[in-house]
C-alpha cells in the first residue's frame, strides 16, 4: 500500500470513528483500533518495545510499539516520516491507545493524531505552514476546534526523542531549548524546556521540564536517559499517555528494548 494511500484509509477509518462516537464514556472497540492500526502499517518498520511501569510498582501496566514507515515525496510535498505508537494491556495485543505523527525527516511536526480507546475520545493537531496549531477534539457528540499561535517548536510523543537527537549537539553544549508539548485531547500546547542535566560514559539524561510554574506543580520534570555510545534512547522517566483503570493520568518508568538497530 503505498503510504498516501495508507494516509487516506486513516482519515476514512478516523472519520468514521468520529461519526460513531456517540458516548464519550464509552470506549472504542478492540476491532476499530486495529483497523487503524494496520491501515497504514504495511511498510513500516518497528523500531523498538517499551514495558511502561507505573513509578513505585514493580509490574508493568501496559506495553507499546513505535513504528516508522517512510513517505515519499510526492507532487509539492517532500518526504518525510510517519511514527506511530500503540498501547497495550501487558497481556493482550488489543490496542489501547493510537498515536500516529507525519513529520519531517529532522522531526518537524506537520500532523499528529490520536484514538483514546480507553476513553473514546479522537483527537489530532496541525501545524500549519505558518507555525500556526490547528486542534481538533471528538468526545462523543461534542466537537471542540481551537487555533493557537506560532511559537516555539512543537513536538508530541513519537517525535520527542527524534527531536532531542536532532538537538543533540545543542544540548551537548549546555544549551537550554524551548518547545511547545502538543496536548491533541487537551487541544492545547504547553511550554516545555529541554536541557542536558546528566552525562557519563555511558548515557546522557536530558530533562523535559514545564516553563509555566503552575503547570510544574502537577507535571514532574521528565528524564530521558539516552545511551551515550548508539545515542538509542534507554528509558523514560515521567507522565504517560495511557490511564491507569481507564481513568487516572500517572507518571511511569518506560523502558526500551530496540529491535532496530538505530532510533528513527
Amino acid at each position: 500500500m503505498h503510504n498516501r494511500t495508507a494516509n487516506r484509509l486513516f482519515v476514512g477509518l478516523l472519520l468514521g470513528l468520529l461519526a460513531g462516537c456517540a458516548n464519550p464514556h464509552v470506549p472504542l472497540g478492540a476491532e476499530d483500533l486495529q483497523r487503524l492500526q494496520v491501515a497504514g502499517d504495511e511498510h513500516d518498520q518497528i523500531i523498538y518495545r517499551g514495558t511502561v511501569t507505573p513509578v513505585g510498582d514493580s509490574e508493568p501496566a501496559f506495553r507499546y510499539e513505535r513504528h516508522v514507515a517512510e513517505v515519499r515525496a510526492e507532487d509539492d510535498h517532500p518526504a518525510g516520516q510517519v511514527s506511530t505508537h500503540v498501547t497495550f494491556g501487558v497481556s493482550s495485543d488489543a490496542p489501547l491507545l493510537f498515536q500516529r505523527a507525519t513529520h519531517s525527516p529532522t522531526y518537524e511536526l506537520e500532523h499528529f493524531e490520536e484514538v483514546q480507546g480507553q476513553t473514546g475520545t479522537v483527537s489530532s493537531v496541525t501545524v500549519r505552514a505558518d507555525g500556526t496549531l490547528r486542534f481538533r477534539v471528538q468526545r462523543g457528540e461534542e466537537r471542540e476546534d481551537r487555533s493557537e499561535g506560532h511559537g516555539d517548536p512543537v513536538v508530541v510523543g513519537p517525535t520527542l526523542f527524534g527531536f532531542v537527537l536532532e538537538h543533540w549537539d545543542a544540548l551537548e553544549r549546555g544549551e537550554t531549548l524551548p518547545v511547545r508539548f502538543a496536548v491533541a485531547d487537551q487541544a492545547r500546547s504547553y511550554a516545555f524546556t529541554l536541557r542536558r542535566t546528566a552525562a557519563t560514559d555511558e548515557a546522557t539524561t536530558v530533562t523535559l521540564a514545564a516553563s509555566d510554574f503552575f503547570v510544574s506543580l502537577g507535571i514532574e520534570p521528565m528524564q530521558l536517559v539516552f545511551d551515550r555510545g548508539s545515542r538509542r534512547i534507554v528509558r523514560y522517566t515521567g507522565r504517560v499517555p495511557p490511564l491507569l483503570d481507564g481513568r487516572d493520568a500517572f507518571d511511569a518508568v518506560v523502558d526500551y528494548r530496540f529491535d532496530a538497530q538505530t532510533y528513527r
